[in-house]
């Protein structure tokens, strides 16, 4: 059975994820990245949801007395950020499509993992003088990481323990 895309509907939720939605990047606890919409209308959000497929809605307590509650409808892998990047593409604004753009870009390259011998190299080039910043260009990794590595704190590929 063929799955039935309504652009209609989803013309509908691209304005409403250009109004109300965000995507973001996270490096809080490891690498990743979200898309999400938040708004105080349960059944708009619902309504997203259905038409998007996807996705997970969290209700907020107001901050304040008389705030009304929140309602967030977010998906946290890179497969469900893409999936909806695709299907709200066509109707996303420019600064939509350079944030998603980021995001996705972002959200593929692994920090947390690195090979015991991109470990091995990395203490190597920098015993050598080489500088942090250059290190981390050159494995396309960020500062962080390449001090964690630099102190043995980096997990590698197939370890057990950090």
């Amino acid at each position: 059975m063929a799955v039935q895309i309504n652009k209609e509907k989803l013309a509908w939720a691209a304005g409403l994820f250009e109004g109300e939605g965000s995507f973001s990047i996270n490096s809080g606890n490891g690498r990743t990245i979200q898309a999400a919409v938040s708004m105080t209308d349960l059944d708009v959000v619902e309504n997203f949801q259905a038409v998007v497929g996807m996705g997970k809605i969290y209700p907020y307590t107001p901050r304040q007395v008389g705030w009304k509650p929140q309602y967030r409808w977010a998906v946290n892998t890179y497969e469900e950020v893409q999936m909806l990047a695709a299907l709200l593409w066509p109707w996303l604004k420019t600064r939509r499509r350079t944030k998603i753009k980021e995001v996705l870009a972002y959200g593929c390259q692994p920090t947390k993992w690195l090979s015991p011998a991109d470990r091995m190299e990395i203490r190597r080039q920098h015993s050598m003088g080489v500088s942090k910043k250059v290190i981390a260009g050159c494995f396309n990794r960020s500062l962080v990481t390449i001090n964690r590595a630099i102190r043995r704190e980096v997990p590698f590929l197939g370890a057990t323990s950090a």
